[in-house]
């Protein structure tokens, strides 16, 4: 199961280098997967976005897509980053909450102070706060052995705690 979307498998289509995801013009900012790396589109054009489909195996992407929120998040200052303290998830929950995703889950690294689901891909110090509904978040397609990937509302639906700034690594 997927930590971040909702996984939609479309089978062995001959997809084109582009896929269009039907999205709400109310969810943006949104992280789609590009050619070469992750791109932040403003607004949608008609109610869908175009994300690039890449070839092979998804790769661990998970880090790589917090990481970027994280980032984004930091630039534009939406005030979605909390230290990783009980009081920092705290505070991240009351942010969610402000944006109406009322049932989230923490997802954590090893070793923190704070209670959570573990993930091994988390690095050590981080967490995140996440809807468990990944319908809030964004899909993963599989168009046999092709993929792409559109985040929608990660503005508001993903909060961050601890040090996420490393840079990229796989997808990116």
């Amino acid at each position: 199961m997927a930590d971040l979307w909702v996984e939609v498998d479309f089978g062995s289509r001959k997809p084109g280098l582009m896929i269009e995801v039907p999205v709400s013009s109310e969810s943006s900012p949104y992280l789609v997967l590009g050619m070469k790396k992750w791109i932040w589109i403003d607004s949608a054009r008609g109610g869908f976005i175009r994300a690039a489909i890449r070839d092979g195996e998804v790769p661990p992407i998970n880090i790589d897509l917090v990481r970027e929120v994280a980032r984004e998040g930091d630039l534009r200052k939406w005030g979605n980053g909390f230290p990783c303290t009980p009081e920092g998830v705290e505070k991240a929950r009351e942010y969610l909450a402000y944006f109406d995703v009322k049932d989230a889950e923490l997802l954590v690294g090893e070793s923190l102070p704070v209670p959570g689901e573990v993930r091994d891909w988390i690095p050590e110090g981080c967490a995140v706060l996440i809807p468990k509904d990944k319908a809030y978040l964004g899909v993963l397609a599989k168009l046999g052995s092709k993929w792409s990937v559109v985040l929608h509302n990660p503005s508001r639906t993903v909060a961050v705690l601890g040090p996420w700034n490393p840079p990229l690594s796989s997808a990116g």
